[in-house]
């Protein structure tokens, strides 16, 4: 098995933090427009870390989470997912039809649907900055490819368990870049996970290298 430790060098990993800041903030807008109230998406960690501690990268919880994922495709590979508790996706549908807080209490289409949607305009919005941020030259932007969204609602030891495995065949570290949300000016239990896979290490380090030199 390879190692993925000396993949990326600091100043790259600092390099992927200012890349990363920017696709926060593009998203940051969009769903700030999508839900029509003050939201601000930041960076909390870009992180390469041993794959044995990947799956614990959300925290441990007897709390079942919902991650909303979309697999990219193009010159980077992995998953892009939002993921949240009940009670915060719930809010989702609230603010979209303007209902009194709380007023959703279950998984129903409508619930799903608004989750999924959101998903995808934050996640379009992250990427088409990262491409943008992370070409190779003025003229020839990087493709990063979102699918459509899937649900999930498990455990996210288990979902990450499951996001991890594969690569865990092909490496020792994964690198991750994690975000966090605040509406109205408060901190909610939301966090938007870019997850590369083992392949993009190679790419990512090519081209970081082509960005410094």
């Amino acid at each position: 098995m390879n190692s993925s430790a000396n993949l990326l060098t600091k100043p790259q990993l600092k390099h992927l933090e200012n890349i990363f800041h920017h696709g926060a903030a593009n998203a940051s807008d969009a769903m700030g427009k999508w839900l029509t109230v003050p939201t601000l998406i930041s960076t909390e960690a870009i992180k390469l870390i041993p794959i044995d501690e990947a799956p614990e990268i959300l925290g441990t919880s007897d709390e079942a989470v919902c991650f909303c994922s979309m697999e990219m495709t193009g010159v980077f590979t992995g998953i892009l997912a939002l993921v949240f508790d009940d009670e915060c996706g719930l809010s989702i549908t609230d603010m979209l039809f303007n209902y009194s807080k709380g007023t959703s209490k279950e998984w129903g289409e409508v619930e799903r649907s608004a989750a999924l949607e959101t998903t995808n305009i934050i996640g379009c919005a992250y990427l088409n900055s990262l491409s943008i941020h992370l070409r190779y030259s003025e003229d020839q932007l990087i493709e990063l490819i979102p699918s459509p969204p899937s649900f999930q609602r498990d455990y996210s030891e288990s979902i990450l368990q499951s996001v991890f495995m594969e690569q865990a065949l092909e490496t020792d570290y994964v690198l991750f870049a994690k975000s966090r949300f605040e509406i109205f000016e408060e901190s909610v239990n939301w966090t938007l996970l870019f997850i590369p896979d083992a392949p993009s290490f190679a790419r990512l380090h090519e081209l970081l290298s082509e960005l410094d030199g």
